[in-house]
């Protein structure tokens, strides 16, 4: 295991190309390093899913406003009328980061059957222009 260690982590090892156990942090005292290290396998797929807690909404990113001149985002861990992880948030986020590259679609139709305004920005909705919504020239 020592060996295989440091293909994952080149800079790990020591002068005889073997992991090297100092690095490790050791937290509780144990006297091995690597006995007082956690372990978790997540074997199931909602083990690594983000979790959409009460009062988070308000952190998640907008699909046109990544803060990079050509990076859209989109997935049900984006900022939509939706706060939970289905495929009817990735949809949306899909067609707002569409909207925030090209101007298109005009609106978006939620699951819910209402037509959505897209509105990532607050002064957005107070009728200021929003550089995050607006159509990327060049593009």
């Amino acid at each position: 295991m020592a060996e295989d260690l440091s293909a994952l982590w080149p800079r790990s090892s020591n002068q005889c190309a073997e992991f090297d156990w100092g690095l490790l942090v050791n937290c509780t005292g144990e006297k091995d390093a690597f006995d007082s290290q956690f372990f978790c396998a997540n074997i199931d797929p909602t083990e690594r899913y983000v979790l959409s807690l009460p009062g988070t909404a308000q952190y998640r990113l907008t699909s046109g406003n990544s803060m990079f001149e050509n990076l859209f985002l989109a997935g049900d861990w984006t900022f939509t009328d939706i706060n939970i992880g289905c495929i009817e948030a990735a949809v949306i986020s899909g067609k707002m980061a569409s909207q925030a590259i090209c101007g298109e679609p005009d609106h978006i139709y939620a699951s819910f059957g209402y037509v959505l305004p897209i509105v990532t920005d607050p002064a957005l909705a107070a009728g200021a222009p929003a550089a995050s919504t607006s159509p990327k020239s060049g593009v």
